[in-house]
């Protein structure tokens, strides 16, 4: 219905309570250690796939890091090397519009709002 009324392209990501909290139990082993990183979880939708994300995603060494899930991309970059991070370049990708990017302390507050509600 919005995408006739306001004529543009909506596309939704829709997961269920067990997958969101699969994506936060996954997440790489240090990112609740570490204080220094910026943390972003990449959704991926069909018809982009976590390998050729993954594959096309530029890091620049020693500043970003990414990890596979099941259909999400955990991705960091040191807070010390915010400016000389490439994750700034995915927007220029063909598979962007297949992907929503959180941080993980939104995630963190959406499965938190989603589980009292329940």
């Amino acid at each position: 219905m919005l995408s006739r009324t306001f004529n543009i392209d909506l596309r939704a990501f829709v997961i269920t309570l067990e997958q969101f909290k699969k994506v936060v139990s996954d997440i790489p082993a240090d990112w609740n250690k570490r204080s220094d990183l910026r943390r972003y979880i990449a959704f991926i939708r069909e018809p982009a796939t976590v390998p050729d994300v993954i594959s096309q995603i530029e890091l620049k060494e020693g500043v970003d890091s990414i990890k596979a899930g099941k259909g999400v991309v955990y991705m960091s970059t040191l807070l010390s090397g915010l400016t000389k991070s490439r994750f700034t370049r995915l927007i220029t990708k063909k598979f962007y519009q297949d992907i929503t990017i959180r941080n993980y302390t939104t995630v963190q507050k959406l499965l938190a709002l989603t589980e009292s509600s329940l």
